[in-house]
């Protein structure tokens, strides 16, 4: 049971993080509801201060996010997507091989074992990462570190450094205008919410967002309108997954780690230019924009590229799909990898 304590705490930091997203806003920064709290949470955690957000907040926002996505999955979008899948599929692979030289690389710069090295620098998720490595012998708090860290410099120089090179535009796809019904609403959250409850259980990988994706895109598919999202709820899901994102950068595992930290972060610079020039290779093919492929390439998490995608109007569904289909990818091909990378 919470203290009254924990709950001043709690409602302090999502306030601070609310108050950067609107200042952030004020100001012109690209994505300011996720920006702004990923980065005052974020320097506030490794500043030492005693933040926290209420249990299960980074899920929630997930499941707010991956609720509004799927609605965007219409009939001509699916179509879209198989007509792309080949692409996608070279994609998710690029991005394994890329994982892989990097974790060679990072295995040499820091002097660390193969598996800590290998998961770190898979582009997966967080706690998915952190567990193939525990499984195969690595340590688990230097890849959440490395991953952590991946996450927080993807989505502080990626948006930014597209809309200053001007890279928006209009959406690849016509939204569905879709009416806001309360109780349609409320329905659908409930269907996403126990899909994500299910495949939480079952231990699926991405559980929060893939789940409410796969309910919220099979419904608009088959033309089953509940309700649009509304704008608001939208910020609050960026708000809740970047606070949460914002605590895991503790001073005390900086501190006890910093030794891995130049190596992680060149890593970091070959994964996102290996991206980069995987979607510039992709681009003349696959018929895509430059700019979707960056973003649906990129080594980050699907809900901060969806959101990125969100806010730049560059393909929402498409970059998802990419996201979600590496992810896929990773879960169940980077173990088989790393033992084949061991061989040479």
């Amino acid at each position: 049971m919470p203290t009254i304590f924990d709950l001043a705490r709690q409602a302090a930091t999502l306030g601070i993080a609310t108050l950067s997203g609107w200042l952030f806003q004020v100001i012109g920064v690209p994505l300011p509801w996720f920006l702004g709290p990923i980065i005052a949470v974020g320097l506030l955690s490794l500043a030492g201060a005693h933040l926290a957000t209420p249990p299960a907040s980074r899920q929630t926002g997930q499941i707010l996010l991956g609720s509004g996505i799927g609605l965007q999955f219409t009939p001509t979008v699916a179509a879209f997507l198989l007509d792309n899948l080949t692409t996608m599929v070279v994609a998710a692979a690029g991005g394994i091989l890329l994982g892989t030289l990097a974790g060679r690389i990072l295995r040499r710069t820091a002097g660390t074992d193969p598996a800590t090295a290998h998961f770190s620098c898979m582009p997966g998720g967080v706690a998915e990462m952190a567990n193939l490595a525990e499984r195969f012998g690595g340590q688990v708090a230097p890849v959440s570190l490395a991953q952590s860290l991946r996450l927080f410099f993807i989505v502080v120089t990626v948006p930014p450094a597209l809309t200053l090179l001007g890279i928006t535009g209009s959406d690849l796809f016509v939204r569905p205008d879709l009416p806001f019904k309360p109780v349609g609403l409320l329905a659908l959250m409930c269907m996403t919410v126990a899909a994500a409850l299910l495949m939480a259980r079952v231990k699926t990988a991405n559980p929060w967002i893939i789940g409410p994706v796969l309910v919220a895109a099979s419904l608009t598919v088959l033309d089953v309108r509940f309700s649009a999202m509304p704008g608001w709820m939208f910020s609050i899901a960026q708000i809740l997954i970047a606070a949460s994102l914002g605590l895991r950068y503790r001073r005390e595992t900086v501190i006890a780690l910093r030794h891995f930290l130049p190596p992680v972060l060149a890593s970091m610079l070959i994964l996102i230019g290996g991206s980069v020039a995987l979607a510039l290779a992709l681009a003349p093919f696959s018929g895509l924009s430059v700019a979707a492929l960056i973003l649906s390439t990129a080594p980050g998490g699907v809900a901060e590229m969806a959101i990125t995608a969100q806010i730049l109007s560059l393909g929402v569904p498409l970059v998802t799909a990419f996201h979600l289909l590496r992810v896929v990818f990773v879960v169940t091909l980077s173990g088989p990898i790393y033992r084949l990378a061991l061989r040479f």
